[in-house]
């Protein structure tokens, strides 16, 4: 019997209790910790070391994750299907703070029967957003959603007319999404409560109903009122249908993660899902991560010696859904840039637009950007069955 607990709020009183571990893993370093979790590096650095930043951490080191002491959380068991990403937004709320309130799940895959801690947005961060915002000279709407603690793609969704989120409009009016939080009313007698008692369905039981996929009917259940939800329920249902008719059976992980992702990307640039998926796997194989050389960023390796200001506006490109969303950007550039001749964009991508044009007009090969166009379409024709009829 799982049971569902009430906001708990962090009352600071046990040393760690503003504080969770995170295991270092190769190749990790202060600011590539700093990015994944949301934090500020000096922060990190106060919570773990008295004496400065060291040179270098080391694998399987323990490091603590600073956490705001006044917040607070519900809890939820992962269910089969779940990812960190699904329950972030499941839960709207960013990736990265949900990591920072579950650091063990950074490097692991999300297993059903896992009891994550879900944290709840300050209600300034929230209910006190404005309707709307006239933007200025300077704002970008990346910059507009990290000032107001919100996510850029949730504020895009609210204003589809503004097509990239790093580009700035003066003049332009800007929406604000409306505050979503469920409210949290159970106490401990509701809980235990059984099914059949209409206290025991507050908002927040109703709304775990509807995440788990319960089949019960809600409008059937007694004080839920009749036909309240049938609206959300259809759109919901709707929305699952297309994402399970999207998802191949066989996907290989870690791709399976990232596809609703890639598929959404290729909808938006006219992009192939293969292509994108192929882009990726060449790129990071899939993970999420800073390169070695420490210049490339995320699953589409995004370059911090090209593209360093879109990097500090969005978590360093770690977060999945924008870092794709930009390469694919990147990627149709390139494509528009080359006539949609595809050796000649995957080159472009690999070492810059100017050098593969400055290779044409000059009859020079560039081998570096062949080579790369030649693996990347290669790897497509292995990821069609998966991502293509």
């Amino acid at each position: 019997m799982e049971i569902y607990l009430p906001q708990v709020p962090n009352t600071g009183s046990d040393t760690q209790s503003n504080q969770a571990g995170y295991t270092v893993q190769p190749g990790d370093t202060l600011e590539s910790i700093a990015a994944k979790f949301g934090v500020d590096v000096d922060d990190l650095i106060a919570a773990n070391f008295k004496d400065g930043a060291p040179s270098a951490l080391s694998p399987g080191q323990e490091i603590n994750i600073p956490v705001d002491a006044n917040a607070t959380f519900t809890s939820y068991t992962a269910q089969g299907g779940d990812s960190k990403e699904s329950v972030a937004a499941q839960f709207d709320v960013p990736l990265t703070n949900l990591l920072r309130a579950n650091p063990s799940l950074a490097n692991a895959v999300l297993l059903p029967g896992f009891l994550i801690k879900i944290p709840q947005l300050a209600g300034k961060e929230q209910n006190n957003l404005p309707e709307d915002y006239t933007m200025k000279l300077g704002d970008t709407l990346a910059e507009i959603a990290k000032k107001h603690g919100i996510s850029a793609e949730k504020l895009q969704k609210a204003n589809p007319q503004i097509t990239d989120i790093n580009k700035g409009f003066p003049g332009t009016l800007i929406k604000f999404p409306k505050a979503n939080i469920p409210k949290v009313e159970a106490t401990e007698t509701q809980i235990k409560a059984p099914v059949s008692s209409a206290a025991a369905f507050d908002s927040f039981s109703k709304l775990r109903f509807q995440m788990m996929g319960n089949p019960i009917q809600m409008n059937n259940l007694p004080g839920l009122g009749i036909n309240q939800n049938i609206p959300n329920q259809q759109e919901d249902e709707q929305s699952e249908q297309n994402k399970q008719q999207r998802r191949r059976p066989n996907m290989p992980a870690p791709f399976d993660k990232w596809s609703e992702y890639i598929y959404l990307a290729a909808e938006k640039y006219n992009l192939e899902a293969s292509l994108i998926a192929a882009v990726i796997w060449c790129e990071s194989a899939g993970n999420n991560i800073i390169g070695k050389n420490g210049h490339g960023h995320g699953l589409m390796q995004i370059d911090d010696r090209r593209y360093n200001d879109w990097l500090r506006q969005n978590q360093q490109g770690l977060d999945p859904a924008s870092n794709i969303d930009f390469g694919c950007s990147i990627l149709r550039e390139c494509l528009d840039s080359f006539k949609n001749d595809n050796n000649l964009a995957l080159a472009a991508y690999c070492v810059g637009i100017e050098p593969i044009k400055y290779s044409v007009t000059s009859q020079l090969p560039n081998t570096t950007g062949s080579k790369y166009a030649f693996d990347v379409l290669s790897q497509k024709e292995y990821f069609k069955r998966f991502f293509e009829n």
